[in-house]
């Protein structure tokens, strides 16, 4: 399932928070964010292992940018649980 994160990772500029990385990164969590089997976390140790980072890599703050796009990914799952926002296709619950 991380494995659509891909694209965003192989980026050398994922970590910068630009614009075009954020379309990237958004467009790739819109494709698996519905899913229940989806955890941010495991998305961050996923990041950290294809990127070979450890979580305490201070050196360039490539630790703390993997930081950052986990807890938007956590942002983004709240949001659509607390507001009941089905996947497009889908039967809203609401």
């Amino acid at each position: 399932m991380y494995e659509i994160f891909d694209p965003f990772i192989q980026r050398e500029t994922w970590f910068t928070g630009h614009a075009n990385e954020e379309l990237v990164f958004y467009t790739a969590l819109s494709k698996v964010a519905w899913s229940p089997e989806f955890d941010p976390d495991r998305m961050a140790d996923y990041f950290r292992s294809k990127l070979n980072i450890s979580r305490d890599d201070g050196e360039f703050g490539l630790a703390d940018a993997v930081d950052l796009w986990c807890d938007r990914a956590h942002a983004v799952k709240a949001f659509l649980k607390y507001n009941r926002i089905s996947p497009p296709g889908a039967q809203s619950t609401a």
